[in-house]
């Protein structure tokens, strides 16, 4: 840029003006007056050579700001040439962009910020909204230890949780003592079997039952994945998700409702032999369908003449079917919301994922683009559920809705509009995650990863290895949550979820609200797209998609 010397010789104008009389005639040499041949005085020395530092200052920080040098010492922010040095400047020159650099900075300090500025400047150091970009912030390098303690306080949604819903439904329900439940036949991967136990505690708060077994699920086998045996038992709730954060946080919200680790936990019980099988309250599928007809038609079960076991002076333990999406959520988005946070996942698998994050970010130079403090990663990587294992094939999915070709002929292509280079997939078939991973490495140039490809140091690893088969599915369903784009296909409850969950708790300038489900009258495979996850292969309107949007807790 070139130096201004019109400021230079006004500074100098001005001060030859203070300490002399104008010429009378342009050009000539001035008469020195009186004044100034006359011997100065302290008081005047001091005044001249104070205007002499003033002058110099002026012309230093001319310099230096139009020439973007350090004339005193002080860093420089020019030729950044290597890679990574870009990201290394800017995390050492951050004063330069807040206050002054070289020889004024050393001396005067920073300058006061503009409101602006100390936006800028504070993002480093707390939580970026989630509608700002992670790569317009200064690209930071954190520790692992660093990274993961702030990725682990960050959930989607925000925090703390808003649960004033929960506790104005619980507050308007008519509480009874008579009551305590327990779950039964809960069954699937993470998306079922959180819907499952969402709904048991709906259930349980809307017919004012005082006390609750703390949900647990149907264990299945890692080969088979048969999820209609109970012969191996129940995983606690605490397999997969917080169980301490449950109890903390109803505990709060819901005072009323007492929820106990076990059933031998809950005092002088008697059991009613008998299980209650949950009727549907899908009022936006048959008006008489709704929260009212199910609760009075507990009451009237439990109640009935005869009943096996009851004892209204006692405290009955009630066996319950568990239920998937069995409630018209749609009318109440902010109890939806705030029930859907209740299922967090546990501190374990949160923090592998935090560890895979960290590795993907370092390992393929996302610095500018992942930040912890952030729910979702614009610019970072496209996340993406492969469903092609032994269960998908068993039930006939492949051929109906596209098999291992068509999956990631469509993720690619994708991937490539968004101008992103790296996918996370989530899959439990090993082997066609690497036969993908060479496939878009030789078709398209893009990098393929999974969590076994970041998560590398030894203790992890052994700690991913002992995770079961649901476990891992918990795990991709925190890494996917976060991608800057998901997709994945319609006959997954799964892709499902991890979809609405963003849809439900992100904000994001590309989020589109108003109508994720018109993509169909354009693109007829695509059921699902608000802009930040698409839900695909579409091949007709199944119970997924007929119960998903208005049933399913985020």
């Amino acid at each position: 840029m070139p130096f201004p010397l019109g400021g230079v010789r006004a500074c100098h104008t001005m001060l030859l003006d203070i300490i002399r009389p104008s010429s009378p005639e342009f050009g000539s040499t001035p008469s020195r007056p009186a004044w100034t041949r006359a011997r100065l005085t302290p008081f005047t020395k001091t005044v001249y050579f104070a205007l002499l530092v003033g002058t110099a200052w002026i012309l230093i920080a001319t310099l230096e700001r139009h020439l973007e040098i350090s004339i005193f010492g002080g860093s420089s922010t020019n030729h950044i040439d290597t890679p990574g040095a870009e990201e290394a400047a800017t995390s050492t020159t951050t004063p330069s962009t807040s206050g002054h650099s070289g020889f004024l900075g050393s001396i005067w300090g920073s300058r006061p910020q503009s409101d602006d500025e100390k936006t800028s400047s504070s993002s480093s150091s707390s939580k970026p909204s989630t509608t700002t970009s992670p790569s317009a912030l200064l690209a930071q390098e954190w520790t692992l230890a660093e990274f993961k303690k702030v990725w682990l306080a960050t959930e989607l949604g925000g925090e703390p949780v808003n649960t004033s819903s929960i506790a104005e439904l619980c507050d308007s329900t008519t509480w009874r003592s008579d009551v305590a439940l327990q779950m039964v036949h809960s069954r699937g991967g993470i998306a079922n079997v959180r819907g499952t136990i969402l709904d048991f505690l709906h259930f349980a708060m809307r017919t004012g039952s005082s006390h609750i077994v703390m949900p647990a699920y149907v264990k299945r086998t890692d080969t088979t994945l048969d999820w209609m045996d109970e012969s191996h038992g129940y995983w606690p709730f605490s397999n997969l998700f917080d169980a301490d954060f449950l109890l903390e946080t109803m505990h709060t919200a819901c005072p009323q409702l007492n929820i106990y680790q076990s059933a031998d936990e809950i005092p002088n019980t008697v059991a009613v032999e008998e299980t209650f099988n949950v009727p549907n309250a899908r009022s936006d599928k048959a008006p008489d369908q709704n929260n009212e007809h199910t609760v009075e038609s507990f009451r009237a079960w439990l109640e009935a003449d005869g009943r096996s076991g009851y004892d209204a002076l006692a405290l009955n333990l009630v066996n319950v079917t568990a239920t998937l999406w069995a409630y018209n959520v749609g009318p109440y988005p902010r109890l939806r919301r705030a029930l859907g946070r209740l299922c967090k996942i546990n501190p374990q698998i949160r923090e592998l994922a935090a560890t895979a994050i960290h590795t993907l970010r370092s390992a393929h130079n996302l610095s500018a683009s992942i930040d912890p403090r952030a729910e979702i990663y614009p610019g970072a990587y496209y996340g993406m559920h492969l469903r092609t294992e032994a269960d998908a094939t068993q039930v006939g999915w492949a051929e109906a809705f596209g098999g291992f070709e068509a999956q990631t002929d469509i993720h690619l292509e994708q991937c490539a509009k968004m101008g992103l280079n790296v996918i996370y997939v989530a899959s439990g078939n090993e082997e066609d995650i690497s036969r993908f991973a060479d496939k878009a490495m030789e078709t398209a140039n893009i990098t393929v990863v999974s969590k076994k490809d970041l998560i590398l140091g030894s203790k992890d690893r052994a700690k991913l290895d002992e995770l079961t088969w649901d476990q891992h599915g918990a795990l991709d369903w925190e890494i996917l949550a976060r991608s800057s784009f998901f997709s994945g296909p319609a006959m997954s409850s799964f892709s499902w979820n991890v979809a609405l969950r963003r849809h439900f708790y992100l904000e994001d300038p590309r989020l589109d609200k108003s109508n994720p489900y018109g993509i169909q009258e354009v693109v007829p495979h695509v059921a699902f797209d608000d802009g930040l996850s698409r839900i695909m292969l579409r091949d007709h309107l199944d119970a997924i998609e007929i119960m998903a949007p208005n049933g399913m807790f985020p």
